[in-house]
């Protein structure tokens, strides 16, 4: 069952929000060695990253950080998400550079790209759909998560771990994006939504009540997980 968790603002939802990941890494290193988490763009994330900047209770040496999307532009781009996160947390933490397994677009198209992160996602996963520890997602105001858009093929995906995706007609910016599928986030061990906005959680929850629904992305995800959004004004 999915569980709402509420907060006044945005800072002390990224707060509780960094205090828990401290935890939960802990624990994935303790049976595992590594705590593999995959973070989302956006703007509700910036409060929460710039957190992870001053975090003290991260074994970074021992976390991977992934992205559940890109957009085909290179890393030095301002829409590059990786290339936020490097400039407001990734940056100034002890991470070791070989830990932070950003998608690569530096390739001729968003299909190679997609084709090579599935590669270098396969080599540390081994073969089949990986399972992050935990994955971070957000919803744009068209309702798309990651780079997975209202009535888009990538929706019905069942094989392939990563994808190229056309630019989008819904939402800026409209640039080619590269994006993890839907059975990955299906089977992540724990999946959290951060939702900033009234007009957001309403989207976010009406998505929640419909089946398969293209209109509504996030009602190809499996509802029967214990999954929590966190939400704030």
């Amino acid at each position: 069952m999915w569980k709402k968790v509420y907060f006044n603002d945005i800072f002390s939802l990224s707060k509780t929000f960094a205090e828990l990941c401290g935890l939960w890494s802990k624990d994935a290193i303790d049976k595992s060695g590594f705590f593999n988490f995959m973070i989302s763009g956006g703007k509700t994330s910036e409060t929460f990253f710039s957190m992870l900047a001053g975090a003290k209770d991260f074994d970074w040496k021992r976390i991977r950080i992934f992205w559940t999307d890109e957009r085909f532009v290179p890393p030095s781009d301002k829409l590059s998400n990786y290339g936020a996160a490097e400039e407001l947390f990734i940056g100034k933490i002890p991470i070791p550079p070989q830990n932070v397994i950003r998608i690569d677009t530096d390739y001729p198209s968003s299909a190679l790209a997609a084709d090579a992160h599935a590669e270098t996602v396969r080599k540390i996963f081994g073969d089949g759909i990986p399972r992050f520890d935990l994955v971070l997602a957000g919803m744009g105001t068209d309702g798309h998560f990651a780079s997975i858009f209202p009535d888009s093929p990538a929706l019905r995906e069942k094989e392939k771990i990563l994808l190229d995706v056309s630019a989008p007609t819904t939402c800026e910016p409209k640039v080619p994006r590269i994006t993890f599928s839907v059975p990955v986030f299906n089977s992540a061990r724990k999946l959290i939504f951060m939702i900033q906005g009234r007009e957001k959680i309403a989207l976010f929850e009406k998505s929640l009540s419909r089946d398969c629904d293209p209109d509504f992305p996030v009602s190809f995800l499996d509802k029967s997980k214990d999954t929590e959004y966190f939400c704030s004004r």
